[in-house]
């Protein structure tokens, strides 16, 4: 199970890559016609804010945790013994379990709720509001799973990482 966990996770994480690299392609070409042929991508600004900046930032959640590269406070590495580390990381863990079901949750209603009423943002083209939550809705499942089944215990990064 650890495996289709690892190959979730390193799947976001390839399509937040994408997304971060499309990112750049969107800003560069919209610069380049704004200001070389002052004709703009009217839809640019809207893209990246509404769709690629929550698809970078949730997609690759699943692989912060499974590699344990998301953020800690080393501040207490030192002062705790290894028994206290680890119910502080379950503790964290259980925590961020609730936090993510919670918005997974919110963000699958107001998911269903556009669905209902048809909602649509216009960014030079029409375009569903649902389709906007897919990807944060994947990226958190996917922290989801990654969380329930334990982080990736081979690829250690820092002095927690160590702490089963």
């Amino acid at each position: 199970m650890k495996n289709f966990a690892k190959l979730v996770s390193r799947g976001c994480v390839m399509a937040s890559a994408f997304c971060a690299a499309t990112i750049m392609v969107v800003g560069i070409v919209d610069v380049v016609m704004r200001y070389l042929l002052n004709a703009p991508l009217v839809w640019a600004y809207d893209t990246i804010k509404l769709f690629l900046l929550p698809g970078l930032f949730f997609l690759a959640l699943a692989e912060a945790y499974r590699t344990r590269r998301h953020a800690y406070v080393d501040l207490f590495l030192r002062k705790f013994s290894a028994s206290a580390l680890r119910f502080l990381l379950l503790t964290g863990h259980l925590f961020s379990i609730v936090l993510l079901a919670l918005i997974a949750w919110g963000l699958l209603e107001k998911a269903i709720d556009a669905i209902d009423a048809d909602d649509i943002y216009i960014i030079g083209i029409e375009v569903a509001v649902w389709l906007s939550l897919v990807l944060p809705i994947i990226g958190l499942l996917a922290a989801l799973l990654v969380l329930r089944l334990g982080a990736e215990e081979s690829e250690p990064t820092n002095d927690i990482s160590t702490i089963e």
